[in-house]
């Protein structure tokens, strides 16, 4: 080995061997010079082609555009209606109400008649 030549450290101890290590193409220890190539995981793939959605984007726009009209009129009405809605419940709150007080007024009544009887 000259002293100038660089000497990888693995050519002392690969299957033992302390000679020098053998370039490319002579037979033996082929390795040693060269890392071992990977095996690719997946194929490389050309770059990917614009979709048909990017040519037209304004007909997707307009689609999504009247969907969110029509949800926000949709939202409107249901808004309106938990208003009615929260209204009526609480008139028919206060009747229930109105009912109980006449019940309770009703049955004292009947008590201070039946007391003032005997």
């Amino acid at each position: 080995v000259d002293a100038c030549e660089p000497v990888p450290i693995r050519s002392c101890f690969f299957r033992g061997r302390a000679d020098r290590p053998r370039p490319l193409g002579e037979s033996g220890d082929v390795g040693i010079w060269r890392m071992a190539q990977r095996k690719a995981k997946t194929a490389k793939r050309p770059a990917k082609r614009p979709s048909r959605a990017t040519k037209a984007p304004s007909e997707a726009k307009l689609k999504l555009e009247t969907r969110i009209k029509s949800l926000e009129k949709e939202r409107d009405i249901l808004k309106v209606q938990l208003e009615v809605a929260g209204e009526r419940i609480t008139s028919l709150e206060q009747g229930r109400d109105d009912v109980v007080n006449r019940i309770d007024w009703v049955i004292d009544s009947l008590h201070n008649a039946i007391e003032s009887e005997a």
